[in-house]
């Protein structure tokens, strides 16, 4: 008996280190993360892909123009990487209601979610990516963290079937 519950402790304490961290638990309150304001002109990124045991996989530049009218936003993001491939997309982003968006673009399977607080934005979506010669359905968790002087650290945690395969670590810079 005791046995089994100290194996049902374990499994408890295993699940709640499995769930991570909330918008709430993670924002600094400055600086203030505007979504429409950062991701409006030309912005330059630099990232790695890792795999699921952190070895760098890819690296890549990321050639961003972001656009806003009427409220709704257009987010076009050239991807240039270190072996040659080249790959774009398109967001269109509308806001919901304060400090939240939904967005769509063509290789994001069904509506991806914005919210903001602080300096932080956390972003949530389906992803459809090339995987030898089929598709694969990537559940993408992107957190962006605005830092005093301009620059957007990203962490994409990249999972399927609940299991994380692989994340990326980008740098943005607005271009001046």
């Amino acid at each position: 008996m005791k046995v089994q519950a100290v194996g049902g402790l374990l499994l408890l304490f295993g699940l709640s280190a499995c769930s991570g961290p909330s918008l709430e638990d993670s924002a600094l309150p400055e600086p203030v993360f505007n979504l429409e304001e950062y991701f409006n002109g030309p912005l330059t990124a630099y990232g790695v892909v890792r795999d699921r045991g952190g070895r760098q996989t890819r690296s890549f530049q990321m050639i961003l123009i972001g656009s806003w009218e009427g409220g709704i936003g257009t987010l076009q993001e050239t991807i240039l990487f270190n072996d040659g491939e080249r790959s774009q997309r398109t967001w269109t982003i509308q806001r919901a209601e304060e400090g939240h968006w939904t967005a769509t673009a063509g290789d994001v399977i069904g509506e991806a979610r914005f919210a903001a607080r602080g300096n932080t934005l956390r972003l949530d979506y389906v992803l459809r990516v090339p995987y030898k010669g089929k598709s694969l359905d990537l559940k993408v968790e992107d957190w962006l963290y605005l830092q005093p002087d301009g620059l957007v650290l990203n962490q994409s945690v990249l999972k399927k079937w609940g299991l994380r395969v692989g994340d990326i670590l980008t740098l943005i810079r607005k271009d001046r």
